[in-house]
């Protein structure tokens, strides 16, 4: 249907060429009535199924009379389009998209989320039942047995595509463990912890349309996005023929290297990516499969989670430890700490709920409001009018997630963001990866024309404040379903020599004006400022070693160095000094050697003492040997040498002398 339920199910399987290919079941050799229905997906996943079981409730936003910008309800979605490209007599094609997304709605992140008492206990707010599931598939046999008997051929994508389909799925339910309470899964339901929500799955599949509105022209009259109506906008034609690939290299739009999909190893985050590309390309791919009868692939590149760059980790880098504690230590972090506001909240907390649960707060809220599940009346009050009354004072819900963001992500922005730049410096490094082979003109091989990078808020928030405190401050905790883009844009005014472009989107409103350096009347940024910005710390490397408190000084020291020498007038000053001091250098050594200030007549040489003194004797030596022989001569007259020990007694040597 082109329209179909959103308890579709997405499948999960693997990739075929790498022996674990996944494929896109098709349709006429599924049993129809065991389906019930099926639809064409994408990604690596590709189909999905629909049970009838869905109950309307599901996907309401009705219990409350205004809902936060977090929660991404329907109409906050709808107007987070991909806004046009502002008029320019510059002429422009759009080249490249980095397409950086949160994942959507989703369950608790954890069971040991603490928040306030009765929580786990209460039916409505600690059982998590999903009816979203996930479908496996087993890679083509056949592949696999030729690639087992020649494992040279594991890399033939020609013998990959040969391959016969599976004829049979596997739906993956969290429902063994159903004996509450002794045997419960930890969500004491049939989802799994962090899980994607159909509110979150419906939340992808409109940013897919967006997409799809913003970056393919399909020449459909239902079309009227930005590349149905500005051909600079058109990064994917699919007008010159069938499916356009003739124009891209012979490849489908949604297979390498025109697509490249990135995510962690997380259900949400896997899912959410999958979700958008359906929203973007299902037709397509329904298309392509019903009349190659092949079933087209995504693949969806990943790393194990606890070592993967999508996220700032602490654990791998302690540095960033170091960094956290420093914001936490500052004035400002302290200040708002201690201050008035923060003691009425947590002790609001303890009293009115139960418990202090000021790290969970943003979670346990947003998980019950978003899902339509009931609130403690105290907390009920988003979007009230702040009538100033009572113990605590008035919107309390929205003070609660105001301090609750600013105790997270202040860190993110503290110091020029030099906790974000360290943490997303691996991550820049990918996306750049694919942007700067455009700007260097490097044509050998085909390029990525869409990355998409499925993510979280610790991936979208970092990645911001990694680019300045005027593109994110700490103060705002990005929604469910956020995306961000930079497009990358090539002029064609020239044919010998190209220029390129960036633009920033952020859920629908372009923020380039907002990065320094950029113009604040145009959308569109010389993008020789964006690599300025991130080339400095984007590495696949970074310094991660931890500072010791002479490292700490010795740093601040330079610091304060080079800011103090960044004017001309601190040049000037800094010329004086040495000038003088070279002055003032010279006259001591000077007195030091001689035992007189310049100027204040002539000395000869005699040995005393110290093994040089001056005498003002009217004798003079012609050179350092007549005074050491008039120096002897002396001596051995009065029939005996002179004893100076063995330093003075080296002091008749003819260095000395000099």
């Amino acid at each position: 249907p082109s329209q179909p339920a959103p308890c579709c199910a997405l499948l999960l399987g693997f990739h075929r060429r790498s022996r674990a290919r996944v494929g896109m079941a098709k349709l006429h050799r599924l049993n129809m009535s065991t389906m019930r229905a099926a639809i064409l997906l994408l990604s690596n996943v590709g189909a999905v199924l629909c049970k009838s079981s869905i109950l309307d409730k599901d996907l309401s936003y009705t219990r409350y009379p205004k809902y936060p910008p977090y929660c991404s309800v329907p109409e906050d979605m709808e107007k987070r389009g991909v806004p046009p490209l502002q008029s320019s007599d510059l002429k422009t094609k759009l080249v490249h998209v980095t397409s950086v997304i949160r994942h959507g709605a989703r369950t608790p992140w954890s069971d040991q989320m603490m928040c306030w008492d009765g929580y786990w206990q209460d039916p409505e707010l600690g059982i998590w039942n999903c009816d979203l599931t996930t479908m496996i598939s087993p890679p083509s046999a056949p592949f696999v047995t030729e690639v087992e008997n020649d494992p040279t051929k594991v890399n033939d994508e020609i013998g990959a595509e040969s391959g016969s389909s599976s004829m049979f799925l596997f739906e993956k339910r969290y429902d063994a463990l159903n004996h509450p309470p002794h045997l419960t899964n930890l969500l004491n339901g049939t989802c799994q912890k962090g899980q994607l929500l159909l509110k979150g799955y419906e939340q992808e599949m409109a940013n897919g349309r967006h997409l799809r509105e913003a970056y393919v022209h399909d020449g459909l009259p239902s079309s009227s996005g930005p590349a149905s109506t500005d051909d600079r906008m058109r990064l994917f034609d699919l007008t010159g023929d069938d499916d356009g690939s003739a124009s891209l290299g012979g490849r489908k739009p949604y297979e390498e290297p025109n697509l490249r999909y990135r995510a962690d190893d997380e259900q949400r985050t896997m899912m959410s990516g999958q979700v958008l590309l359906r929203g973007m390309w299902g037709d397509i791919i329904a298309k392509d499969s019903a009349e190659t009868g092949e079933n087209p692939v995504i693949i969806v590149h990943t790393g194990d989670y606890s070592v993967d760059v999508l996220a700032p980790r602490e654990s791998n880098c302690p540095r960033l430890s170091e960094l956290r504690e420093e914001a936490e230590q500052s004035e400002t972090f302290q200040t708002f700490n201690t201050s008035e506001e923060a003691n009425i909240l947590r002790t609001l907390m303890v009293e009115e709920l139960g418990n202090d649960f000021t790290d969970n707060i943003h979670d346990c809220l947003m998980t019950t409001m978003c899902t339509d599940r009931k609130l403690p009346d105290i907390l009920a009050d988003y979007g009230s009018p702040n009538d100033g009354g009572g113990k605590y004072g008035g919107n309390i819900f929205q003070r609660l997630i105001d301090y609750n963001t600013f105790s997270w992500c202040y860190n993110l922005a503290h110091n020029d963001g030099a906790y974000s730049k360290l943490g997303m410096g691996p991550l820049w490094y990918e996306i750049m990866s694919n942007i700067k082979p455009f700007l260097n003109g490097d044509d050998s091989e085909p390029l990525t024309k869409m990355a998409l990078i499925s993510g979280h808020d610790s991936t979208v928030e970092p990645l911001l404040a990694s680019l300045g405190n005027s593109i994110y401050d700490g103060t705002v905790w990005v929604p469910y379903a956020t995306m961000f883009n930079i497009e990358i844009h090539e002029s064609t005014n020239s044919q010998d020599e190209k220029s390129h472009f960036f633009r920033l989107i952020l859920n629908g409103d372009a923020i380039t004006s907002r990065v320094p350096g950029c113009p604040d009347d145009n959308d569109l940024c010389d993008v020789s400022v964006l690599v300025d910005i991130v080339e400095p710390f984007a590495r696949y490397d970074p310094d991660c070693a931890t500072r010791s408190p002479a490292d700490e000084a010795g740093q601040n020291s330079i610091k304060t160095a080079e800011a103090a020498m960044s004017t001309p007038s601190a040049l000037a000053i800094l010329f004086v000094t040495i000038f003088f001091s070279s002055i003032l250098g010279g006259v001591t050594t000077y007195v030091y050697l001689t035992r007189q200030f310049p100027f204040c007549g002539h000395n000869n040489y005699r040995r005393g003492s110290s093994g040089i003194a001056l005498d003002n004797r009217k004798g003079t030596f012609t050179s350092v040997e007549d005074a050491e022989h008039h120096e002897k001569g002396v001596d051995e007259a009065d029939g005996k040498r002179t004893s100076y020990g063995a330093a003075e007694h080296d002091s008749h040597t003819d260095a000395e002398l000099l």
